[in-house]
């Protein structure tokens, strides 16, 4: 199992940017690319300028009124489209069938999205003629059990993602 890319995903760190530094910081010589969920977005924009080598992609939540950060971003990583959104546009918290269909209509493999601060990875199997789906939430970047994804795209075009508890603060 050989990594190709790895991307690390955030969400909802609400002011609270340590845990997440620290974890950058973590894998730092081996994290191409950073994706942020939402609720953070002046924390998130702080973080491409302390680690400038690094991808970053985030969007806006719900918390987050002035920033200029887009809804949704959408990326092809090594042949593998994701699209990341907060999720309150999908009423994540109410379940992921709005986010699971919004997915296979963007024809997207993966989707990371927040809002719930409960994480999970969830992969929901293939429809007709559509691909298997994971749907990634990292849980909340603060507060008490705070969470992040780690998602490693692999040589042979799979791919892996966990969730990871968020290191100690600094």
């Amino acid at each position: 199992m050989q990594i190709k890319t790895r991307i690390l995903v955030f969400s909802d760190s609400h002011g609270d940017n340590n845990g997440i530094i620290k974890a950058i910081q973590m894998h730092h010589a081996t994290a191409q690319y950073v994706f942020f969920c939402g609720d953070g977005a002046a924390e998130f924009e702080q973080l491409q300028y302390i680690f400038p080598n690094i991808a970053f992609v985030g969007v806006r939540g719900n918390c987050d009124w002035s920033c200029q950060l887009c809804d949704e971003e959408t990326r092809v990583i090594n042949g593998i489209k994701v699209i990341c959104l907060h999720g309150h546009t999908c009423n994540v918290k109410y379940g992921t069938a709005m986010l699971a269909a919004k997915t296979r209509k963007e024809q997207a493999t993966i989707a990371f999205y927040g809002h719930t601060h409960i994480a999970e990875v969830q992969t929901l199997q293939a429809e007709a003629d559509q691909t298997a789906i994971t749907l990634i939430n990292p849980g909340a970047a603060s507060g008490y059990k705070a969470t992040y994804a780690i998602v490693d795209l692999l040589q042979d075009g799979t791919f892996v993602a966990n969730i990871a508890t968020m290191p100690e603060r600094l």
